[in-house]
């Protein structure tokens, strides 16, 4: 293996020091006098959450579902049994459902301290768990808008 840790590490202080460089450059100062509607920083969130909503409004606002196969028969039992378990007071730690029984916390495909989980908090299970697929992609594109507006 050539260069290892080193290389590595070279390359990624050297990515760095380009994108301080070049926003040093590129990135004006706010000033706060921009309008919000000249402004893209602060509408295109909202384009983006319109899009989203107009693309998955058939989900949404009906009860149907856009998941099948693996969602539909892997994730969504996991997903239910450990939202039940939180639902009863208690720490998801076994799911006696799944042959003998298998540790909820060690298994990632229950995903018990994904951030998207607090949706169960105030919403019915079936709406949160499509919810929870409908938000990746609106925040990938929010990463994506502000990762280009950083880079130039």
């Amino acid at each position: 293996m050539r260069g290892g840790a080193t290389g590595y590490s070279n390359l990624l202080a050297s990515w760095w020091h380009a994108v301080r460089r070049q926003n040093s450059r590129n990135m004006p100062e706010a000033d706060g006098t921009r309008s919000w509607k000249t402004n893209p920083d602060l509408w295109y969130p909202v384009l983006l959450m319109v899009a989203g909503i107009l693309f998955f409004s058939d989900s949404l606002f009906s009860s149907k579902n856009f998941y099948f196969r693996d969602i539909l028969t892997f994730h969504y039992p996991l997903h239910r049994v450990m939202i039940e378990s939180y639902a009863r007071g208690e720490f998801p730690l076994w799911n006696p459902y799944v042959y003998l029984g298998q540790p909820m916390l060690a298994n990632p495909n229950y995903m018990a301290f994904y951030p998207s989980n607090l949706f169960h908090l105030f919403l019915p299970f079936n709406y949160a768990f499509k919810l929870h697929f409908i938000v990746h992609p609106l925040l990938g594109g929010l990463g994506l808008y502000f990762m280009q507006r950083r880079l130039g």
